[in-house]
């Protein structure tokens, strides 16, 4: 096997690897060298990983088009070597008779109708690198009995030396995926860099970006104690925080939230948006020392400075809505729900769903993200 025994060869899967790890799209790649240097193994990666989005599929190289799409079709729902993949501890390599014994694949529908028609690709094997409630990834190759001893001690030897490049290459995935959310939660602040700030489920501030310290040390909007554990000075605000705090301690499944939170002196409003964030044990994280790497964290964002009334006026003028209409749409555009408006207007419910179908009705919005589009579009008006 050339990626095993040959130095060149095996520089350029790492240097694949390393490659897809900064851009996905070339998974394809790392999949073709394996094939070529495993001497002409059918090789093939798959998972996926929630953290960062990314979903790799099925990758593969090798295989015949019309067998890959009877998998996908039938087989894959009764490959008997996925029930061990699925079982097995994270970092395990393991041969295919390990994953189901050849005498008990012999009598699977899956080895007479897919793996003997492709040459008896019944051996084989591979690595398991990820498997947790947050992302699989594995790695495998089939290969045909007749090659299983020049070819399989030779596969599994090298899916042990690339688990570390792969572990590395998939944690860069996860931190470029950070850095698009920055520059998403910047493209949805529309107004500057936003304030981040990364906690621990103990709230413990782990990071903060510049805005954030300066939002930190002037204490209008959140603040942090002599343990260095962040609050919130609005007390709605600092319970949903608290609350994603003690989810996070419990295990409990984290969905985003989004808000909007007073400013300081209550001029402003700020929206606001709390993430699950989780660095990944493949390899130390950005945050380096800071952060234990296997725990899940917190991202607080922070952004979107918008005045009390800079909006209200354009959609008076412009679609005749009440001043309290306008104020609904604002809040509803900033992401509060029509009960937690209603709770803290002190007002029902009912009132607070017929405002916001009047100010829908008034500009011609037939959902709420219609409404959203033309409250962002007043609010860019004035500014053009």
């Amino acid at each position: 096997m050339r990626a095993l025994r040959d130095v060149a060869a095996f520089s350029d899967v790492v240097t694949r690897i390393y490659a897809a790890g900064v851009d996905p799209g070339r998974w394809q790649d790392v999949v073709d060298a394996l094939h070529r240097g495993g001497g002409g193994i059918k090789t093939q990666l798959f998972g996926h990983d929630a953290t960062s989005g990314l979903n790799i599929g099925m990758v593969t190289c090798g295989y015949d088009p019309d067998f890959l799409t009877a998998y996908a079709d039938h087989f894959g729902a009764i490959n008997p070597w996925v029930p061990a993949m699925l079982s097995a501890p994270e970092g395990s390599v393991l041969s295919a008779a390990e994953m189901c014994p050849a005498d008990a694949m012999a009598r699977t529908e899956f080895y007479n109708d897919w793996v003997r028609p492709q040459g008896d690709i019944r051996c084989g094997g591979g690595l398991v690198l990820f498997r947790d409630d947050h992302r699989t990834v594995m790695l495998g190759a089939n290969i045909r009995a007749r090659d299983a001893d020049r070819h399989e001690a030779d596969w599994l030897a090298l899916c042990g030396l690339l688990r570390p490049h792969l572990a590395q290459a998939f944690e860069i995935s996860r931190q470029v995926a950070g850095r698009r959310l920055e520059a998403a939660a910047a493209d949805a602040a529309g107004h500057g860099e936003p304030a981040l700030i990364l906690v621990d489920w103990r709230a413990h501030i782990l990071y903060a970006s510049a805005p954030a310290q300066r939002m930190l040390s002037e204490g209008g909007v959140v603040r942090f104690d002599g343990r260095n554990r962040l609050s919130f000075c609005e007390r709605r605000a600092d319970a949903a925080f608290n609350s994603a705090c003690a989810d996070l301690r419990a295990g409990a499944p984290l969905s985003p939230a989004r808000f909007a939170v007073a400013a300081g002196n209550g001029a402003h409003r700020l929206g606001c948006r709390i993430l699950p964030f989780q660095t990944g044990a493949g390899a130390a994280g950005a945050l380096g020392p800071l952060c234990d790497v296997n725990a899940p964290c917190l991202l607080v964002c922070l952004g979107g400075v918008q005045g009390q009334g800079a909006g209200r006026a354009p959609l008076c003028d412009l679609y005749g809505m009440t001043p309290t209409e306008a104020e609904v749409a604002e809040r509803i555009t900033d992401g509060w729900s029509v009960a937690g408006l209603a709770q803290q207007r002190g007002v029902s419910r009912h009132t607070t769903r017929n405002q916001l179908k009047a100010a829908m009705a008034k500009c011609g919005a037939r959902r709420q993200a219609d409404l959203v589009r033309v409250v962002l579009a007043s609010r860019d008006g004035p500014r053009a």
